[in-house]
């Protein structure tokens, strides 16, 4: 209990905030659909995660958006595209962060730059069983080939199930 005496050996952390000025920005024109609603700065170190779960702003029709109070840290940017569409780049202060993540130290002097492809693939097949009968309805699994990103980036790790005769379709597939 804290009352009206000093209090020893105690350490308040007192960090300062910056805010992070951004925009979307299409590699191609943008059809009729318009980007995410929200850009998110995820924690991805315990220090930077203490008393809160992310940081949001929201887009403007103009493609641009604010990040307020975000504190010193590591962050993992998060960004839905709209349909048809995927991220090929993040650009923290002139730095390609996508499978890095973004190191907040200080007040960012060139922003958070994410450039959309409205190019994404489709995917379409059917899957057998190893004696060729079609499968009850199963899991199809997408993952990038070679090591690991850095960090985890859903878009490029997808799961989908078949329909009853074997069929499915992946939309929104990652060029590469």
């Amino acid at each position: 209990d804290v009352t009206n005496r000093d209090v020893d050996d105690v350490v308040v952390l007192v960090r300062p905030d910056f805010d992070i000025r951004g925009w979307v920005r299409p590699q191609e024109a943008l059809a009729s659909s318009r980007p995410s609603d929200e850009v998110r700065l995820m924690p991805i170190d315990s220090s930077t995660s203490s008393g809160f779960w992310f940081i949001a702003g929201r887009v403007q029709s103009d493609g641009t958006f604010l990040l307020e109070k975000a504190i010193p840290g590591h962050y993992r940017v998060d960004f839905a595209p709209p349909p048809g569409a995927f991220v090929t780049s993040v650009l923290f202060d002139g730095r390609e962060c996508i499978d890095s993540g973004v190191e907040v130290v200080g007040e960012a002097q060139k922003g958070l730059q994410i450039t959309v492809s409205m190019r994404a693939g489709l995917i379409t097949r059917s899957v057998t069983n190893p004696d060729g009968v079609l499968p009850s309805t199963t899991a199809v699994t997408l993952m990038p080939d070679g090591p690991p990103a850095a960090l985890y980036r859903p878009e490029l790790h997808r799961v989908v199930q078949t329909d009853a005769t074997g069929n499915f379709t992946l939309p929104n597939v990652v060029a590469g």
